[in-house]
């Protein structure tokens, strides 16, 4: 893997990282969600399609960013799952050699990512 990869790599990951955090949030109700205008309290129904709506958008953009990972070969969730093809394989199959905390340069360790070798 090139200098170039790491790096992008890296950011790539830090994004992956924030997105997932912020889902996170939504989904345990730590996020406070702002819907409408000043004045005005959205019904429960509202807040949760408001919520449901922006999980999909951060699927969507997960799903972007794993791609491009699979592209530089990164692969997600340290269970040897290529992310392009998301069917379950295992570590040799996917010619990983190491499977779990991966430290990247410049990022630290990040759980479950493995890069091909």
């Amino acid at each position: 893997m090139n200098l170039s990869n790491i790096e992008l790599g890296t950011k790539l990951a830090g994004e992956l990282t924030v997105l997932r955090r912020r889902a996170r949030n939504i989904r345990d109700g730590g996020m406070s969600i702002s819907v409408g205008r000043e004045g005005w309290t959205p019904s429960e129904t509202v807040r949760e399609r408001t919520a449901q709506l922006m999980l999909e958008e951060l699927a969507g953009q997960e799903r972007k960013i794993l791609e491009e990972l699979s592209h530089i070969g990164i692969y997600d969730d340290g269970k040897s799952r290529p992310a392009a093809v998301g069917e379950s394989k295992s570590a040799d199959e996917c010619g990983f050699t190491h499977i779990g905390d991966v430290i990247i340069p410049g990022f630290g360790s990040v759980p479950g990512f493995a890069f091909r070798s």
